[in-house]
């Protein structure tokens, strides 16, 4: 298994940059889910999105917000806890994979 030194921006073995590419991307999943829950229907508006209900105000926030801040807390826990790294590394790794051609295709 390879050290975590040989991946000089995920930080050394004992501490982690938090201006990784974990870092980073936390902070800004953290951001965009906080954002979301404080306002949500002028963030669902920018998108196209009308809350009928409050029900899927609801949906909304739950997804955009909560699972945006939680992935973010996620991230920069394992800026510091070392086992968490992999995961993290392969979470960011297969969304990458996943999302850049979603986003290809949805502007064709």
């Amino acid at each position: 298994m390879p050290s975590w030194t040989q991946f000089p921006l995920l930080g050394t073995e004992n501490h982690t940059k938090l201006d990784g590419p974990l870092g980073v991307s936390g902070v800004a999943c953290v951001a965009i889910g906080i954002t979301v829950l404080v306002y949500p229907e002028p963030i669902a508006a920018q998108i196209g999105y009308e809350f009928s209900t409050p029900r899927r105000q609801g949906e909304f926030m739950t997804f955009y917000g909560g699972f945006y801040a939680g992935i973010g807390l996620f991230l920069l826990a394992a800026t510091r806890a070392r086992s968490l790294r992999p995961g993290a590394v392969a979470f960011l790794a297969c969304s990458a994979t996943v999302a850049i051609p979603v986003r290809v295709y949805s502007l064709i």
